[in-house]
């Protein structure tokens, strides 16, 4: 996606009243226009109107940092309680939804990762998520029955849904296809079916 010019200001909660300058930032969307156009500025007013081309403007409200506090906690325990469901347990024994839970985790990990360092507990539940009892197999038969469906009724599914974690699957199926392809050159050569000219 091609970054876009955006006009961003302080606002009221309406957007009616502007406060202090306005500034051009270049970004992909709305909100990364207005977290660039509050990053780095000491006084921070509650609300920001996004003005992006054709009249298309948005009025985003900003978290202090007292807020962002309190949602990082409140995230940190709710991934304190998911590894502790890992204990113990075998991917086949985790429902749908509860496995959902998990890739929405991950996938939120994923992208904190690339704006901060993770926290403890967080680096802990990932560990305990990739080291899970059968996972691997369990994402990698969820695939192939997602791929053996008519076209019309793929990506359905509760794991589908969860598209990245089809994607992670299927990236370590289509190692694992290399790797069986690999091993069929080899004895093939050994056995003198093949070989190079």
């Amino acid at each position: 996606m091609k970054p876009e010019k955006y006009n961003v200001y302080f606002t009221d909660e309406k957007g009616r009243t502007q406060f202090g300058e306005s500034e051009y930032v270049e970004a992909i969307n709305h909100e990364e226009a207005a977290q660039k156009f509050v990053s780095g500025k000491s006084k921070i007013h509650s609300f920001v109107r996004v003005l992006g081309g054709w009249g298309d403007n948005k009025v985003i409200k900003i978290d202090t940092e007292e807020e962002k506090n309190i949602r990082l906690e409140e995230i940190a325990n709710e991934i304190k309680n998911l590894k502790k469901q890992l204990s113990n347990i075998s991917y086949f024994e985790l429902p749908a939804e509860k496995r959902d839970s998990f890739y929405q985790a991950v996938s939120y990990l994923s992208a904190q990762l690339e704006v901060r360092a993770l926290k403890k507990e967080e680096i802990e539940f990932l560990k305990a998520w990739h080291q899970l009892k059968d996972r691997e197999l369990g994402e990698a038969l969820l695939t192939k029955n997602e791929m053996s469906k008519p076209k019309s009724e793929q990506g359905k599914s509760t794991f589908s849904k969860t598209a990245w974690a089809a994607g992670f699957a299927m990236q370590g199926m289509a190692t694992q296809n290399a790797l069986n392809d690999i091993a069929d050159d080899v004895s093939d050569i050994s056995d003198g079916g093949g070989g190079f000219d």
